[in-house]
């Protein structure tokens, strides 16, 4: 079985997309700390789960302060991290920074116009990080939150498509930490 595994290290985010579940979420911003992330690491090994798990969920990861500490720490224990993120704090020293810390994969969304993510991947893919870019034909996010127009879609498109929404909330299976009520297979184990 194939599992997707995604902690979130923050629901902290410089952008406001119409397709995000964020606005939805009642739980306060926040910052994940390490005791979680010891205990995020103790839960994959006891299920086995070294691989494919993404460093992000609701939040733009790369304003977490201890992103390459808990990069390393992930490292370390034997798990492979990736992240998503939507490009906007994706300088050449970061880029430089993830590739010494081994992130082993990075997704780029669509927030950034196409030649952009592909300046950025060239990047992260010169210095050993195998890296993606999303395009308009991924999932059907299209206007990115409203905020600029990219490969043809006006700013203010509305968001009809339900793939324009987030899939977890969408498919039921976010959970909020006030919730005790756990949907599909995510688990809160803080």
């Amino acid at each position: 079985m194939h599992r997707i595994v995604q902690i979130e290290l923050t629901n902290h985010c410089n952008r406001q997309c119409l397709y995000c579940g964020i606005k939805q979420m009642t739980r306060p911003k926040g910052l994940a700390d390490l005791k979680l992330i010891k205990r995020c690491v103790e839960v994959l090994k006891l299920i086995k789960q070294t691989d494919q798990v993404g460093l992000h969920h609701f939040g733009e990861s790369l304003l977490h302060p201890r992103l390459i500490e808990f990069i390393k720490y992930f490292n370390e224990n034997g798990i492979t991290p990736f992240l998503n993120t939507n490009g906007d704090f994706l300088t050449d020293d970061m880029i430089d920074t993830l590739s010494k810390v081994k992130l082993s994969s990075l997704m780029i969304s669509l927030h950034l116009p196409q030649n952009r993510r592909i300046e950025l991947w060239r990047k992260c893919t010169d210095k050993g990080i195998k890296s993606w870019w999303q395009t308009n034909e991924m999932g059907g996010m299209t206007n990115l939150g409203g905020q600029i127009s990219v490969e043809g879609v006006p700013i203010g498109t509305p968001l009809s498509d339900p793939m324009t929404q987030c899939g977890f909330l969408r498919e039921q299976r976010a959970i909020d930490r006030k919730s005790t009520r756990l949907n599909s297979s995510h688990a809160d184990i803080s």
